[in-house]
């Protein structure tokens, strides 16, 4: 099956993933039924534009990270499709994948964890290279890394070649996690939280590098976090995520400024302002915690922590549905809520 959008970078359609959980000697003593699974993602559809920045939003444990990995098939698929340049890359054989992942690549949450630390800056970067003949002449390796390695702002960069992870601080390990991701030009770019574990002060540093070089070399980004904040500032489009399923996506400013979800509204409400002096919702529209993703509800599955529920909540799932302008929501009483006639 193939894609014949030349405009889209990737598109991803009913991505599924559930884990098995091992059911111990005491789940016979309490009766409790075989092959139960965690929904880690279900049933997940978007596409992501050429040069553009997609973020995936939302409370840890909803499935974004595990919808990175899946689309880099780093994780094996329970169903759905990943279409990369008009081809389901999930009905590859392993040697056709091999060709397609030096379109895609990644840059992991923890630069402390994500590379090795018996390795130099040179093979850090250099490694994808060496491993799917991209050039095969060291020299060239070299040179390319030199140049990679100034693009993300390692200046001058002869001077990081020869140092390990060790002798790096974690804005500079970041940086060359970026310059490994880059250094195959992929199309397509899956960021996991990749300045979570940095101090305040070098993020904007780093983010700036990244927006840089995906407009420059027109990288289509998957941004993944947990902050609407940062993704307000980084991504065109995103989408909010609860408990495997995206529940709101559209434009990023049509999603801040007229959020039509319930949770994505507990989200924004949650976000600090830097106006002592701006008019603030004093009730948060959220209650409880993100229940088990085992024993999920029937209906919406956001019905548990609504506000808004009302019975056909609680038997009705909601798809998403299109509102305006590629926004999208999944919520039975939406317009209601939110006084759309």
């Amino acid at each position: 099956m193939t894609m014949t959008d030349n405009n889209i970078a990737i598109e991803v359609k009913n991505l599924k993933k559930y884990f098995p959980v091992e059911e111990g000697f005491f789940a016979s003593l309490f009766k409790r039924s075989k092959n139960r699974f965690v929904h880690a993602v279900d049933d997940v559809s978007f596409s992501i534009r050429i040069g553009e920045t997609f973020g995936l939003v939302g409370e840890s444990g909803c499935g974004k990270s595990t919808t990175g990995y899946l689309i880099l098939q780093i994780q094996k698929l329970t169903g759905g499709s990943i279409f990369v340049k008009g081809v389901d890359a999930v009905t590859l054989s392993r040697t056709e994948l091999k060709e397609v992942r030096k379109n895609l690549q990644i840059i992991f949450q923890n630069p402390y964890e994500s590379m090795s630390p018996r390795f130099s800056v040179l093979d850090i970067v250099a490694e994808p290279l060496r491993l799917l003949n991209i050039i095969e002449d060291e020299d060239k390796i070299e040179q390319k890394v030199l140049e990679e390695l100034t693009d993300v702002g390692l200046i001058p960069a002869e001077d990081f070649l020869d140092r390990f992870p060790h002798e790096l601080s974690g804005g500079q390990r970041q940086r060359v996690s970026i310059a490994r991701a880059f250094a195959l030009d992929p199309t397509f770019i899956v960021a996991d939280e990749p300045v979570s574990m940095l101090d305040v002060s070098i993020r904007v540093g780093v983010l700036k590098t990244m927006k840089e070089l995906s407009k420059k070399r027109g990288t289509a980004f998957l941004f993944i976090t947990h902050d609407l904040a940062l993704a307000r500032t980084m991504c065109d489009r995103i989408a909010v995520m609860y408990l495997g399923r995206v529940v709101e996506q559209g434009p990023t400013e049509e999603i801040i400024h007229n959020p039509l979800h319930p949770y994505t509204k507990a989200l924004i409400a949650a976000v600090p302002s830097p106006d002592p002096d701006a008019t603030r919702t004093e009730e948060l529209p959220i209650i409880g915690e993100v229940p088990s993703g085992i024993d999920i509800a029937s209906g919406c599955r956001f019905h548990p922590r609504c506000i808004y529920a009302r019975d056909e909540c609680k038997e009705i799932d909601p798809l998403l549905e299109h509102v305006k302008e590629d926004h999208e929501v999944a919520c039975l009483r939406y317009k209601e809520i939110n006084k759309i006639k």
